[in-house]
């Protein structure tokens, strides 16, 4: 019961950090051509509801899994891969095979899952960036120049003013949110606590 439940909600998460990332990244290509210059949409009402669209899909994630699920699914594997990682390191000779490979194989999906989990969460925030950056670039000149309607909205302060007010979406754990230096930070404090309990044990 509790094993499916958890698959369940951690599909269910990935799959809603996917759908929000793919989202990010269709009005990005709106705004940007291949090369990574603007594609002379600029600062337009349409691109700017999108966005804002984006920000209610990233408060429905944030309200369904920053206090519950994301806290839990971190702290419980990173305890899980903290546990295992000790185990192959000390326990080589007192567990016969093949019950001893059932660590390292956790220590190889833990360390995948985490990477897999916290990359996805962080992309979010690195693309929410890039795509903020080509809603406040400004339009070549010779597509303003050909384009009176976007030249009218661009003239609209509001539109300016909005455009000024976006933030970066975040997925959020409790209090914090990742970005992407979250999932090396998050191997490197298993990796400490391992070398610290073999360090308090030799002594």
């Amino acid at each position: 019961m509790v094993l499916p439940m958890t698959f369940s909600m951690f599909s269910l998460f990935a799959l809603s950090i996917a759908c929000l990332q793919d989202d990010i990244d269709f009005v990005k290509e709106q705004l940007v051509s291949t090369d990574g210059r603007s594609t002379g949409a600029g600062i337009t009402g349409r691109s700017l509801r999108m966005f804002r669209t984006l920000q209610i899909l990233e408060k429905q994630i944030n309200v369904c899994f920053r206090h519950s699920y994301f806290p839990l699914f971190l702290s419980g594997m990173t305890a899980l891969l903290v546990f295992c990682m000790h185990s192959c390191v000390k326990l080589p000779g007192k567990i016969p095979m093949p019950g001893f490979s059932y660590f390292p194989l956790v220590v190889v999906n833990g360390v995948v899952s985490l990477l897999v989990m916290n990359t996805k969460a962080a992309n979010v925030y690195e693309h929410s960036l890039e795509l903020i950056k080509a809603l406040k670039s400004p339009p070549p000149a010779h597509v303003v120049g050909n384009s009176s309607a976007q030249l009218c909205i661009r003239r609209k302060h509001w539109t300016i003013k909005m455009a000024e007010s976006l933030r970066p979406l975040k997925v959020h754990f409790g209090m914090n949110f990742v970005d992407k230096v979250t999932p090396l930070l998050m191997i490197n404090f298993s990796v400490n606590q391992v070398v610290s309990l073999l360090l308090i044990q030799s002594d």
